[in-house]
């Protein structure tokens, strides 16, 4: 990213087309937000060809929509991504925009994301269309920005931060002409500018709220670095892009993959490398040897092209009219039990639900009260399942329902958007999993039933099928069915998994117990003082022992690392690192890392895989330096190991490499 892209501006002496004036005395933010392409004439936004506008929080719902689009162009043109895809409730990032009324739509001429944060205004970003530079659209941005500050009688300066590889003379240049000088603030990383606009002293009171708070007017901690934004938001849509497409049937291990990485790295998009492993194009900026090979070095893999099975869905889900959902690959997914104070936190929490529920408002609020009690305390409460934050689903739970020991679940629905990732499945596994805690020894539910209905079918193959219910004979009408509860059978429907078929099986946490325990189980696989050795022998067999290491490794997809011990291409390490986080992001625990133990490659992938599950490899004796991960030892010597390794994986992931690597 240059200053360039950063401030998108110039600098004061600079030659060019006359500028636009701006007259920030009449801008205004009037939205209607249910204006129509014919009525912008009394948005706020000037309908003279002769002028610009600019208007302060723009967003979707409040400022006309052509604004919205041409605001999202732009950006999209500058960035390569929306606008409204950075901003977020997260960064809490709003938007002024510069546009011009071309008679018969609006042209947007720049932008400037910025966000409020205790005593600061911070510019995160400011850009400028390329037709419209040396016309002071950046300085009259900058200039409203200012106005903006003044008028808010709690803001002391206007940040803004800018890296060591930005710091070019057209920006400081810039900095200058717009009344940027250079600030003094603690905690700003080596080689960082931080520029400083003063818009008001503190006054005594404020100073000493600021003093008890211990909050100042200026410090890195609350300040966002634009870069890591930019490169948030990219990968986040390169994830839902990748995770949207695996919804194709027969989608191989290594497409996945290479999904991975022509998302992040556009070079890479040319497809298979050449047999002797170097990428299409020797003009890529990856000089680095990137190959990905799929389980056809093993005679069990099936030909490229032919469904691997890995990533197929399952058969026996219910359509979306049954708000049920099938298992599938999908990180992000979390199952919360409903509160009050969740309603507080999310106003659109309540209205959310009931959509896809078909519940009023009302109820929904009533019924997100049952978790206020507490876990244990409240009989009835009701399961949330969000994905990245928002609701998609819900479930509740009872137990002691009817005689004995018995309890219940229902009320399941979930968003038809969310359908086919995992989040019926969630649900109901949280649901019998505080049924299970509680005591409960069966499990009741009821739904209505219609011979030959194909959704209704549906329905009774997946309760009755899947989910192990018994509701007696076959016939319409509605049913009341139940089923035996013990940890055994919780086990045996939820912790199961499908590798021996090529399918994986989404576990995502079904409560807080529940996800402390296997972040516990987690932790003591990865400890790096957890070794255990596997008996060598001189007549070992590679397919035999990898079996074995296998069943030691557990389910999931094992994804082996292979690659130089030190990095050649300029570009190499950057990639190791960020298919690193992709994958595990993309797979979580459903998938095993494995690698052999080396520096290079093989360390900065681990060290760079979040929370994955990884396992090192080594012959007999040898130790690991890693510091991450559980050592496994296969084979007498490096040969044995290699010979184990080639059965061990389902995907291999190869980055540069010598004739070692290649042999491997």
């Amino acid at each position: 990213m240059t200053a360039r892209q950063l401030l998108e501006a110039l600098s004061s002496g600079s030659s060019g087309p006359p500028s636009v004036d701006l007259d920030l005395d009449d801008l205004r933010n009037d939205f209607d937000p249910a204006a129509e392409a014919g009525d912008l004439q009394d948005s706020g936004l000037s309908p003279d060809k002769t002028e610009v506008s600019i208007l302060h929080d723009v967003r979707p719902g409040k400022a006309p929509q052509p604004v919205v689009e041409a605001l999202s162009s732009m950006s999209s043109e500058l960035l390569g991504v929306s606008v409204w895809d950075v901003v977020s409730k997260k960064n809490r990032l709003k938007v002024t925009g510069c546009l011009r009324w071309t008679g018969s739509s609006y042209e947007a001429l720049g932008l400037v994301l910025y966000r409020v944060q205790h005593q600061i205004l911070q510019l995160v970003y400011l850009g400028v269309a390329h037709g419209e530079r040396r016309h002071q659209v950046g300085r009259s941005l900058v200039k409203a920005l200012r106005e903006a500050a003044r008028r808010d009688p709690l803001c002391l300066s206007i940040l803004a931060l800018l890296p060591a590889e930005q710091q070019t003379e057209e920006a400081i240049a810039f900095s200058k002409a717009t009344a940027f000088r250079r600030g003094d603030v603690k905690g700003v990383e080596q080689g960082q500018v931080c520029l400083k606009i003063d818009v008001r002293k503190p006054g005594k009171r404020q100073q000493k709220q600021m003093d008890r708070s211990g909050s100042s007017a200026g410090g890195s901690s609350i300040l966002l670095l634009w870069e890591e934004v930019l490169q948030d938001v990219k990968a986040s849509l390169s994830l839902s892009m990748i995770l949207a497409s695996l919804a194709d049937v027969g989608s191989s291990p290594w497409q996945f993959l290479l999904k991975i990485a022509s998302a992040q790295f556009p070079d890479m998009a040319g497809g298979y490398p050449a047999s002797n492993g170097t990428l299409p194009g020797k003009d890529s900026k990856l000089s680095g040897l990137f190959r990905l090979l799929s389980r056809s070095l093993n005679p069990s893999c099936p030909a490229e092209g032919e469904s691997a099975g890995g990533f197929s869905s399952s058969a026996d889900v219910p359509s979306t009219n049954s708000g049920i959902a099938a298992d599938s690959l999908v990180d992000g997914l979390s199952v919360v039990i409903g509160t009050s104070q969740m309603v507080a936190q999310d106003s659109t929490l309540v209205r959310r639900i009931a959509k896809f529920s078909d519940k009023y408002e009302g109820e929904v609020r009533s019924r997100l009260s049952y978790g206020d009690a507490g876990h244990e305390k409240a009989n009835r409460v009701m399961h949330v399942a969000f994905f990245n934050g928002v609701a998609v689903g819900w479930c509740s739970s009872t137990p002691g329902w009817g005689c004995g020991r018995g309890g219940h679940w229902g009320a399941l629905a979930v968003d038809p958007s969310a359908q086919g990732k995992g989040v019926g499945s969630a649900l109901v596994k949280a649901a019998e999993q505080r049924l299970l805690d509680a005591g409960c020894n069966s499990v009741q539910i009821e739904y209505r039933f219609v011979v030959g209905d194909p959704a209704k079918e549906r329905l009774y193959a997946w309760y009755e099928g899947k989910l192990d219910f018994d509701g007696g004979p076959r016939r319409s009408g509605f049913r009341c069915c139940h089923k035996a509860l013990s940890t055994e059978s919780f086990r045996a429907q939820h912790m199961k998994n499908h590798t021996s078929q090529g399918q994986l099986h989404a576990e995502p946490q079904a409560s807080g117990l529940q996800h402390e325990a296997k972040r516990a189980r987690a932790s003591s696989q990865s400890s790096s003082s957890s070794e255990s050795s596997e008996p060598a022998a001189g007549s070992m067999d590679p397919a035999k022992t990898a079996a074995d290491l296998s069943r030691q490794l557990g389910p999931g997809l094992k994804i082996c690392i292979l690659g130089s011990t030190s990095f050649s291409g300029a570009d190499s390490e950057d990639l190791v690192k960020q298919v690193a986080r992709q994958l595990q992001a993309a797979l979580g625990q459903r998938a095993v890392f494995i690698t052999g133990g080396m520096p290079g490659v093989q360390e900065t992938f681990v060290k760079h895989c979040g929370d994955g599950r990884v396992f090192n490899v080594l012959p007999e004796g040898e130790k690991c330096n890693f510091g991450v991960g559980t050592v496994l030892h296969a084979g007498a010597d490096m040969a044995q190991r290699r010979a184990v390794f080639a059965h061990l994986g389902d995907v291999y992931v190869t980055v540069e490499g010598g004739p070692g690597v290649a042999e491997e």
